[in-house]
């Protein structure tokens, strides 16, 4: 059930006001109107005796939302970011409040039916309509389907959490979310004092952070050589073998394409700062999804990927075919001449044809109006350019959000054509497990609004060691050697980033 009540528009000027953070509370949020709404989710609390959830949406302060997620971020608690610069878009929460997770093969149907159960317990509140108010779920699956082990334990096959508080920055709107569980034995009355002091603390918090003129210490000095690349001497020679072995399997007919990966061990005198780390990724490199999802103090999973796996609409859906690569030029003339050679490139034009083929074929049962351009354009990145098709759709009815996601998991341009022919090759030839690498990564909320990136360029970070990982697309005719080159590129972000953090 959601209670709507409509705010004027000088509500978003309150925030520069000087009113108290109690009065300004109460100039955003009705508190009769809210109790009512708790008095509901307490009556069905006792007559299910099952916990309810409590959503409250309001305008907040024009924050950067990493900031604030570095403020009001607990280190032992869950913690999530999510950022597409160019998209204006930015996603921080903390704290959890539920947790969906599966280790097992039918991750979907599972994460599909809790989330439609927790909908159907939630009650939001919401001082303005928007399509980003109200319950969210955030969290993504990892890789295969097969129960997740070791690091990637935590993680499991699938894992979403509804935080506490979520701050969401869409253009110029900030919007904040508190969610509150709640069971038969609470009063109204002090879930209504409970909110408001709640509120009143995450902006004082806020406030407090703007005024101050005092500099961020993350309490060390910068020293670049705080990690050292655990180089082993036989890697380059295992990459060679796995990519001939592929090539043969490709000559035998077993599949079209494969796409192998590398795993790159580090190891740290000290833990390095995650936010600092997102907050180079997201400066570097603006046209990519900059995500970061921490599941416990010392298992963190984050990454700057140029892959958008799919973004949801409520009726419609966009995607990208993402696939062929080529390095930046260090002159406009030299980039140019790259760039048209990977627009003439057979092997590349190939490679990125199986991969928006595939996309089509996977949406086909799923959706209807599909479009996009006969060939396709360039995508740059600061170090690399990709070939870059960009696909819209519009969903069919009963489709749910997952439906989609699980259809297009994984792309070719991770995966390999066909599907289901390479996802059994990949492990036995990369001989390392990609656990959450490469799978979809994102959010979901109750309006049909979400977004999935593929978590490529990514890694994870565990006290003192990470895993990076970094793959590329083989064909009949790749070269091992460029290959390596290439993974060599696509390390560069993870890399740069562990030196500012």
């Amino acid at each position: 059930m959601t209670h709507t009540h409509t705010m004027p528009h000088s509500i978003y000027n309150l925030y520069s006001e000087p009113l108290s953070s109690e009065e300004l509370i109460d100039s955003l949020v009705e508190f009769d109107e809210l109790q009512k709404t708790i008095e509901i989710a307490v009556d069905q609390a006792t007559s299910q005796k099952r916990d309810q959830l409590i959503t409250v949406t309001l305008p907040f302060e024009r924050v950067d939302p990493l900031a604030a997620l570095e403020l009001l971020g607990t280190e032992s608690e869950y913690q999530y970011y999510w950022e597409h610069p160019d998209e204006k878009l930015s996603i921080a929460a903390g704290n959890e409040i539920a947790r969906i997770r599966s280790n097992s093969r039918d991750r979907f149907n599972i994460v599909n039916n809790k989330i439609s159960d927790w909908k159907s317990r939630t009650f939001s509140f919401q001082t303005l309509t928007h399509s980003l108010a109200g319950l969210h779920f955030l969290g993504g699956f990892s890789f295969q389907d097969n129960p997740q082990q070791h690091h990637w334990k935590e993680f499991g096959t699938a894992l979403f959490v509804i935080p506490e508080w979520l701050l969401i920055r869409d253009g110029e709107l900030s919007l904040l979310t508190l969610t509150k569980r709640i069971d038969s034995n609470q009063s109204v009355e002090t879930l209504l004092e409970e909110f408001r002091q709640r509120l009143m603390q995450v902006i004082d918090q806020v406030r407090l952070f703007t005024k101050s003129e005092s500099s961020c210490n993350n309490g060390h000095a910068r020293e670049d050589a705080y990690f050292e690349i655990d180089a082993k001497p036989e890697a380059r020679d295992s990459w060679f073998t796995a990519i001939n072995s592929a090539k043969e399997r490709i000559k035998a007919g077993e599949f079209k394409k494969i796409v192998l990966a590398r795993e790159v061990i580090l190891r740290f005198k000290r833990a390095p700062e995650a936010t600092q780390m997102l907050n180079y990724l997201r400066n570097e490199y603006p046209t990519c999804y900059t995500f970061m999802m921490k599941v416990s103090k010392n298992s963190v999973f984050l990454g700057s990927t140029p892959e958008k796996l799919v973004a949801l609409r409520a009726t419609f859906i966009l995607t990208d075919g993402l696939a062929g690569t080529i390095s930046r030029g260090k002159t406009a003339s030299e980039d140019t001449i790259l760039e048209r050679r990977l627009l003439n490139s057979e092997k590349d034009l190939s490679e990125h044809g199986f991969v928006v083929d595939a996309i089509g074929d996977r949406l086909r049962t799923l959706t209807h109006n599909m479009v996009h351009p006969d060939k396709p354009g360039i995508r740059k990145y600061p170090n690399v350019q990709h070939l870059y098709t960009p696909i819209t759709a519009s969903l069919n009815e009963h489709i749910t959000p997952l439906d989609v996601v699980e259809n297009l998991h994984p792309t070719p341009a991770v995966g390999g054509f066909p599907r289901e022919k390479t996802i059994q090759h990949i492990q036995s030839l990369e001989q390392f497990d990609r656990g959450w690498y490469a799978g979809p990564v994102g959010w979901l909320n109750t309006n049909g609004r979400g977004e999935f990136c593929v978590a490529i360029r990514s890694g994870i970070i565990l006290d003192k060691q990470a895993r990076f990982f970094a793959g590329c697309g083989i064909v009949t005719d790749s070269d091992p050697a460029s290959e390596w080159d290439e993974t060599n590129l696509k390390l560069i972000p993870m890399l740069s980033a562990l030196k500012h953090a």
